[in-house]
């Protein structure tokens, strides 16, 4: 599920495991790139990943 916007992926979009109600990866978009945090959930378990118009970045870079 994600919000669109002029055509374009805009906002968080949540992927659930198959047939659940369980998240499974949040990723935020803008302008339809990745942009922001994107994390994984497995179990008691995630992992962020950080982008910046569409490319992977370090967080410091999208902070500053």
């Amino acid at each position: 599920e994600v919000p669109f916007r002029f055509g374009h992926k805009e906002g968080k979009e949540l992927r659930f495991k198959a047939g659940t109600t369980i998240v499974e990866e949040e990723i935020s978009w803008l302008q339809g790139r990745r942009h922001g945090p994107t994390t994984f959930y497995a179990g008691n378990n995630s992992r962020t990943e950080w982008y910046m118009n569409g490319d992977k970045a370090s967080r410091s870079s999208i902070n500053s």
